[in-house]
């Protein structure tokens, strides 16, 4: 049980910075965009 532990919460911490991540990119999809098509590629 432990060492499901030791596996299960930093997944879950990792997830949940990464629906933090798309949250934010998801917020800044304008600007980034903006920047995508700006820069020459």
């Amino acid at each position: 049980m432990d060492k499901l532990n030791k596996i299960t919460v930093p997944a879950s911490q990792k997830l949940r910075q990464l629906q933090k991540m798309v949250h934010d990119i998801k917020n800044n999809e304008g600007g980034i965009m903006n920047k995508i098509k700006k820069e020459p590629c």
